[in-house]
């Protein structure tokens, strides 16, 4: 099992909330997702919320990189990003 995989796992496994990530020079948000083990890149989104969650079910991946550098442009990605 590779890195990435195993860290999802673990997440899963403990009911982690929120993942953050850093370094590109923007701001990527995902609705709650969840391990699809029938197609691992294509998790199963568990909420379409826009603006609240409690408790969701799977994890929330931010990549908060606004620091510092001016904004790279980020093209919106099909149901995973907003």
């Amino acid at each position: 099992m590779n890195g990435m995989l195993h860290t999802i796992f673990f997440f899963e496994q403990y009911n982690v909330d929120l993942v953050l990530h850093g370094h590109q020079h923007n701001y990527q948000r995902t609705y709650p997702i969840k391990y699809n083990s029938d197609s691992p890149a294509n998790p199963i989104i568990t909420d379409k919320n826009k603006s609240t969650y409690t408790n969701p079910e799977g994890q929330i991946y931010l990549t908060v990189g606004t620091g510092g550098v001016n904004l790279t442009v980020l093209m919106e990605i099909k149901l995973l990003i907003r």
